[in-house]
């Protein structure tokens, strides 16, 4: 459980082991100059970049939107390099929801709306729930019922996924994670007949 203000700097560099398929939580309150962020009606997402270059964004479950609790999990793909991650916590409000009629690599359809032609142009597309959930994608251009985004989706979202047209309201300072090498501990016994010797040790 941490703490983090977005007025000010986090200093403390956080410590992940590489590939852990059993996933680790992070676990943090928002403040602002000491005053806990209201994330009622908010959407939190952890950004981080990898030491390939590569950025991922992580939904975080809000578990106290009046005290700014939240928590995020820290999938398997997030530390599957070892180095240094460049995290940081947005919130967004949600200009606008629906759910998907359909998509393609590069776009999703919402045929029930009628957007006003590049409203949202520059804004983020955030997939809620459904196929796709947890990605977000910068909005280059949209029509009346399609979103069109820059970059193409990792997995497409499909008729139902839940969306939501996002406008950031506040952001933390970035801060650090080291990903470190796992250990196999086999590896580090040396010697049965020496791990039995001090089994006999400790026993008397």
């Amino acid at each position: 459980q941490i703490t983090i203000d977005l007025n000010s700097p986090y200093s403390a560099k956080i410590k992940l082991p590489q590939n852990e398929l059993g996933g680790r939580t992070l676990y943090f309150t928002l403040t602002s100059s000491g005053v806990m962020v209201d994330l009622t009606d908010k959407i939190v997402v952890l950004s981080g970049e990898k030491p390939d270059g590569t950025i991922l964004f992580l939904p975080c479950e809000i578990t106290n939107a009046t005290y700014g609790m939240a928590n995020c999990a820290i999938t398997s793909q997030f530390v599957s390099a070892v180095g240094e991650i460049t995290m940081q916590i947005r919130i967004y409000s949600a200009a606008i929801s629906g759910s998907a009629t359909s998509a393609t690599s590069l776009s999703l359809y919402d045929t029930t709306q009628s957007f006003v032609a590049n409203a949202y142009a520059g804004k983020w597309i955030y997939i809620v729930s459904g196929s796709g959930s947890g990605q977000s994608r910068l909005i280059a251009s949209n029509t009346a019922t399609q979103i069109v985004v820059t970059e193409a989706w990792s997995v497409n979202p499909t008729a139902g996924s839940v969306y939501a047209m996002l406008t950031e309201t506040a952001n933390s300072f970035p801060f650090f994670a080291t990903v470190v090498k796992s250990v196999d501990i086999d590896t580090q016994v040396e010697s049965s007949n020496d791990f039995s010797a001090l089994q006999a040790a400790i026993s008397t």
